[in-house]
């Protein structure tokens, strides 16, 4: 029993996520009652199967390191006796709860021993069964699950191992909660208290990561003789460091300050995607003035009341610098940990095992990022996940007035990153989305960071050809997904794995476009 345990590429499929938006004051207090009930917010969605960037940078990945025992990372070693499960054995009889027929994820693919493949059903949770051939009967001690290619949501989370001679009455064998697959094509392997042979083995999962995904799937499922390898039940789960944000920028709008129609839109958006905080990359209001900043916040306010932390920084438009900190106080302060001559504009917060550090490109017109206090978070962070993020983007798409100005400090402050293990920057300015892989010339597109540009919160969109023309130093950005439409990064944190996906706006849905997947070290 073998398996491939490295990142693997996300292919292109056919299908994609339609995240159903909730409008209207009416929808937003369903909304509300939703989310507080854990089953029913995932009402919320509909889901298929997504595209993914393209530019062959995008790797599937899952989560968490930090918190797993030895035994929580276990894989295959090959020295487990596996009990032939192949689709080949004669008479043998797999059934399931649903599968995905039309792309060939059927049932078949779970026991094929090709983790290439995968099982997936359209559901939350499923089952899915095999019946030895001609009425044989084995012992199972031990079982292993392999995760599939892409979407670290999909995997299992909770789940029970059952077995049955008759398929009426069924024997629990082990149950596990709250378990993480730490890597895409994973394979995981459990230990099993069990000295009955049975005819019959099903695999009944509860529950997925990411209820949101709406989908449930696995590779490859194996069922061993000898389990003694597997994990010991009844082990704690490995998902502490699992949740969602949401990256987006660039509000204003001419004629009302704010666009309050596409601006309240997101806001419902991002509560049922469930999102723990946001990150506002500027350019809330048209003008910064006070009344602008507290309709956009007025607007904000059911994810203030939703416990979910709201983190804007300013944008050339949002430069009114007391009418920031008036609407930005009392209970809308933003973190106070930035330099002294940047309080409340410039900061940096950490959370669960990310640090994120918002940029005031405004405070030096000469110096568009406070590069000694930048330096000094990032030499002070133990965390593995660094998100920065600004107005302003370091490398030019379409507007001029951007970090590049000045490309020398430009790209003191892009080694910084590299330096801290950052893998993304986060801007806006330009009112589209652009996510550029900026290569950095070592011959290992897999270590570069990617530039992400998400002006899609309701400025009047633009258009962009894919031409980074500024001033790119010894750095060559390159395009891996670009849409005018407006929408907002969803971010994914499975432990040490993060998943940045693009949902598009379309009418009244949004829908997952593009797709990246990082491994923090």
């Amino acid at each position: 029993m073998t398996k491939n345990n490295i990142c693997k590429k996300i292919h292109n499929t056919s299908k994609r996520h339609r995240l159903n938006s909730l409008m209207g004051a009416a929808l937003l207090s369903i909304l509300i009652l939703s989310l507080s009930c854990a089953d029913q917010a995932s009402e919320a969605v509909e889901t298929s199967t997504t595209n993914t960037d393209e530019g062959g940078s995008d790797i599937g990945t899952d989560s968490h390191l930090d918190s797993v025992s030895d035994a929580d990372t276990q894989t295959d070693t090959g020295e487990d006796t596996v009990i032939d499960t192949g689709t080949e054995e004669e008479g043998a009889i797999i059934t399931a709860s649903g599968e995905n027929v039309e792309d060939g994820e059927t049932k078949e693919m779970a026991f094929d021993g090709d983790d290439t493949t995968k099982w997936l059903t359209f559901e939350n949770a499923g089952w899915i069964q095999y019946d030895f051939a001609k009425e044989t009967s084995k012992i199972v001690s031990g079982y292993s699950i392999t995760s599939a290619n892409d979407f670290p949501g999909r995997d299992p989370k909770d789940w029970s191992l059952k077995g049955s001679d008759d398929g009426i009455s069924w024997t629990v064998l082990d149950e596990r909660t709250n378990e993480c697959f730490t890597d895409r094509l994973q394979t995981r392997v459990f230990r099993v208290n069990n000295e009955t042979a049975y005819k019959m083995y099903r695999l009944d999962v509860s529950a997925i990561r990411d209820p949101a995904a709406g989908m449930l799937q696995i590779a490859e499922i194996e069922l061993l003789e000898d389990g003694s390898a597997g994990i010991e039940p009844g082990a704690q789960g490995s998902c502490a460091d699992s949740f969602k944000f949401v990256v987006v920028g660039d509000s204003r709008d001419g004629e009302n300050g704010v666009n309050t129609e596409v601006w309240a839109h997101l806001v419902y958006a991002i509560l049922a995607e469930r999102a723990e905080f946001v990150l506002f990359t500027g350019d809330l209001t048209e003008t910064g003035s006070q009344s602008e900043l507290e309709q956009w916040i007025e607007i904000a306010q059911p994810l203030y009341d939703a416990g979910i932390g709201v983190y804007p920084v300013r944008g050339d438009h949002d430069s009114n610098l007391a009418a920031w900190n008036a609407a930005f106080s009392g209970p809308y302060l933003l973190p106070q940990s930035g330099p002294k001559e940047e309080k409340n504009l410039t900061y940096s917060k950490k959370y669960k095992n990310l640090l994120f550090v918002g940029i005031d490109n405004y405070c030096d017109p000469k110096k568009e990022v406070n590069q000694r206090w930048l330096d000094t978070q990032l030499e002070k962070n133990t965390l593995p996940h660094v998100f920065v993020f600004g107005h302003e983007p370091a490398f030019a798409a379409s507007a001029s007035d951007t970090l590049d100005e000045h490309p020398h400090d430009r790209d003191v402050f892009w080694q910084s990153l590299e330096a801290a293990g950052a893998r993304t920057y986060f801007s806006s300015h330009d009112c589209f989305y652009d996510h550029a892989r900026i290569d950095d010339g070592d011959g290992d597109g897999a270590d570069d960071i990617h530039q992400f540009i998400a002006g899609t919160a309701g400025a009047p969109l633009c258009e962009f050809g894919g031409n980074y023309t500024g001033k790119n130093g010894g750095y060559i950005p390159i395009q891996q997904h670009h849409s005018e439409h407006y929408g907002y990064i969803l971010a994914q944190i499975d432990g040490l794995a993060a998943q940045l996906t693009f949902k598009e706006r379309d009418n009244n849905s949004y829908w997952a476009t593009g797709t990246f997947t990082y491994f923090a070290e």
